[in-house]
């Protein structure tokens, strides 16, 4: 690993934490010439990297524009740290950084971000940075504008942070720009890996260079070579290499885009271009002003100036004049499309589990002829959700809170009710609904097809409107022209605007012409929330299900694909136990509120004892009334009654991750989901009624 900063960056000045001969020898780490930077001299800037970047940023907070160490996406008329806020938010929406979640930083710079997305999203935010100097000025910062209880910084290498803060420390984790400083990536984001908790997001604006970038290429070469040396990356990579270093470290990548590569009218480059005709506001015109030819002429011979008579450390100005080239060769690789400051990945996770196990216990089931068989599971199963949704809908119009309405409609419909049928066949309860001439272990397996069909139903609409009808809290933004300029006043939280609800980062005011789009958007947004993983999963096991072909060689213990369904089922398998850790880690980690007792008391009231009241009463009228409408069958009868009975379903709280709820209310529906267990006892009552009742519609009694 690096050597230890040398010890000139030491406390001088009345509080200068810069490491001046790491300042005077910084420009030394490269060659001039890109075409003689060896493979050699890059191995040699990895191995000092820490010396390399923090040479760089102990001068770069002096030359560079104010406190901004970022690159964003503009609008037109929009004010440049109004577009830079935008962006920090944009990130922090796709992470799903919610209030109450630890959230770290990593390669913080002097906090600027990390203040605004902690005034965004309410979190606790740790801010990591390696450098000393920077530190210290991000706790002046934050102190000053009063957020010294939400954000604090720490020094630390992003090389070791399992060393430092210890495994499966944070909610959530993101990096601006940061990460392109390390020596490889894959050591990186694998020390992000450690400290995510299981289940967490890492979103980042990674510096890639872009598909069309050509090493190989002399003024290729040189772009890159011209980024390296003024911003202090050891090496720059392509967006391939970034991808693949991601998913060798086990990360899935749920969302990536080259932010950069949006047809903008304004790119992202603008503020280093020195153009006066592209200014947005008047403030703006100071900033660019800095970077036409006079400006930087101006600007550095100042600097030269005030390093002759040690006012700066000696080799600020040649930190300037290799800041300078950076500008040249940023803005050449943004108009060429080589270079991209903001490959914006984020929302890594694990999300195949639930997908493998709905599909392994859908596909088998899924033939036309248990369809055609047991057809009435399926619209009695949908009739009962409905009532369910307008009881719990009803609910929420009385006051009750929308993340409970998916527990009035979804049941645990797989593990309990499987588990009763066994149960109770093993203590004979079951002994009175087997027919004449049969046995009761057809009676059990046929029950259990029963169960199943209803929980393909209940799976199906579960993850495709589960998410949707948990989720109304919408994220706030705090969208200001304000900026990290100590002297600055901290924004008011009045005046907040709801963040773009298409998560597309757009304008926020459409016109009549983009009517259409609009509804298209509203389309895709619907999609994006219903077409999930386990939805997804469970519409393939009933596709490759229907197919006699691929039900056969999947499903069948002969088949040729039969191995790769046994590999897709034990992955599925180990679902259940892991949810049961995450519930666990729900409980534990995430500080929800606790219930409302008489809102917990309905829940439960309908759950146990009002939904059966409805099903037996429901499937017993139909039994008397049109005794041909439905398969003769004591067994289905009795699954149907119970077919919505029953605590609510453990994965609403993979559904409540799906649906990104903040995380008190995430602890609060685990802390619910794990008191309906502890009454899940209550379910006697309804089973020893349907079992009456059945007796009673066939005539069973004395049998």
């Amino acid at each position: 690993m690096s050597p230890a900063p040398t010890s000139s960056a030491v406390s001088v000045n009345g509080g200068d934490l810069r490491n001046r001969a790491g300042i005077a020898s910084y420009t030394s780490k490269w060659n001039k010439d890109s075409a003689k930077d060896t493979a050699e001299d890059t191995q040699a800037r990895k191995d000092v990297y820490t010396d390399v970047v923090n040479g760089w940023r102990d001068s770069a907070l002096r030359v560079r524009m104010g406190n901004v160490f970022h690159f964003c996406r503009y609008y037109k008329g929009e004010a440049f740290y109004q577009a830079i806020a935008r962006h920090e938010h944009f990130l922090a929406a796709h992470t799903g950084i919610k209030p109450g979640m630890r959230v770290l930083d990593v390669g913080c710079g002097v906090g600027g971000p990390a203040r605004e997305i902690a005034r965004f999203t309410d979190a606790e935010i740790v801010g990591l940075n390696n450098n000393a100097y920077q530190v210290s000025k991000a706790t002046a910062y934050t102190k000053k504008q009063g957020l010294a209880n939400q954000v604090s910084f720490v020094k630390g290498d992003f090389m070791k942070l399992e060393e430092q803060f210890g495994p499966n420390s944070f909610d959530a984790v993101y990096a601006i720009e940061a990460t392109c400083h390390a020596p490889d990536w894959e050591g990186c984001y694998d020390q992000i890996k450690r400290v995510l908790k299981p289940g967490g997001y890492f979103g980042v604006y990674e510096w890639c260079m872009t598909d069309a970038w050509d090493p190989k290429d002399p003024h290729h070469k040189n772009v890159a070579h011209g980024i390296e040396v003024g911003d202090g990356i050891p090496e720059m990579r392509s967006i391939a290499a970034c991808r693949d270093a991601l998913k060798n470290v086990g990360f899935e990548i749920v969302h990536e885009e080259d932010l950069a590569d949006r047809p903008d009218e304004i790119k992202w480059y603008y503020a280093l271009e020195g153009d006066l005709r592209k200014i947005q506001t008047l403030w703006d015109a100071v900033m660019c002003w800095r970077m036409t030819t006079f400006g930087k002429f101006i600007t550095q011979n100042t600097v030269w100036g005030l390093e002759k008579v040690g006012l700066v450390p000696k080799g600020t100005y040649d930190v300037g004049e290799a800041l300078k080239t950076a500008a040249d060769a940023l803005v050449a690789g943004g108009r060429e499309k080589l270079f991209t400051p903001m490959m914006n990945i984020s929302k890594v996770g694990t999300t195949f589990l639930l997908p493998a196990l709905l599909f392994t216990e859908i596909g088998p089931l899924a033939t036309w002829e248990n369809l055609k068989s047991y057809w009435p599971i399926i619209p009695a199963s949908l009739i009962f959700q409905l009532i369910s949704f307008v009881v719990g809908e009803g609910s929420h119009w009385l006051g009750m809170p929308q993340h409970y309405v998916p527990m009035f409609i979804f049941s645990n419909v797989t593990s309990l009710p499987l588990l009763l049928v066994d149960a109770l066949g093993a203590t004979g309860s079951l002994d009175i609904l087997v027919p004449h001439g049969e046995v009761l272990a057809d009676v059990l397996k046929r029950g259990r097809v029963y169960v199943l069909i209803n929980a393909l139903v209940g799976n199906l609409t579960r993850f495709a409107f589960g998410p949707y009808l948990m989720k109304t809290h919408k994220e706030i933004a705090f969208l200001h022209p304000h900026h990290d300029d100590p002297h600055h006043e901290p924004p008011p939280k009045l005046g907040t605007i709801a963040l773009p609800t298409d998560s597309d980062d757009a304008q926020l005011v459409q016109g009549p012409e983009s009517k259409f789009a609009g509804a298209v958007a509203k389309v895709k947004k619907w999609a994006a929330i219903a077409l999930n993983p386990p939805l997804i999963g469970g519409f393939a096991a009933i596709f490759f299900g229907l197919i006699p072909w691929f039900h056969h060689q999947l499903f069948d213990n002969d088949g040729v694909l039969t191995p790769i369904a046994d590999s897709v089922a034990s992955v599925g398998n180990l679902y259940t136990a892991l949810q049961m850790f995450v519930l666990g880690a729900h409980l534990y980690s995430k500080k929800g509120s606790s219930a409302n007792i008489p809102l917990l008391t309905w829940l439960f009231a309908y759950r146990f004892f009002v939904a059966p009241a409805i099903s037996i009463s429901a499937i017993y009228g139909i039994r008397t009334v049109w005794p041909g409408l439905i398969r003769s069958d004591p067994i289905l009868d009795f699954v149907l009654m119970l077919s919505n009975v029953g605590p609510p379903a453990l994965t609403l709280s993979a559904i409540a991750e799906l649906a990104h709820l903040p995380a008190d209310v995430e602890g609060q529906i685990a802390r619910i989901i794990t008191l309906s267990y502890a009454v899940t006892p209550l379910i006697c009552l309804p089973v020893t009624a349907a079992l009456e009742v059945v007796e009673r519609a066939y005539g069973l009694h004395g049998l």
